[in-house]
């Protein structure tokens, strides 16, 4: 979602069938610093994932997008 709202829905067309044909949105930048943030959470946790799985760890929980933006408004 906040790739989708940082670039437009065409960039989600991979995803989704029916945004082929979306244009490409302005640039924003509190979108595109949000999605900027919201990647590097998404990173971190698959390092998390990776070195924990290896481990026989139980798998940490990814903070999904809306609960995490959410959280940062308040």
């Amino acid at each position: 979602m906040a790739l989708g709202e940082a670039l437009g829905g065409v960039a989600l067309s991979g995803l989704d069938s029916r945004m082929v044909g979306y244009k490409l949105s302005k640039y924003d930048e509190q979108w595109n610093e949000t999605a900027r943030r919201y990647s590097l959470v998404c990173l971190e946790w698959i390092d998390l994932w990776a070195a924990r799985s290896r481990l026989a760890f139980r798998w940490p929980k990814l903070i999904m997008f809306d609960a995490w933006l959410d959280a940062r408004q308040h």
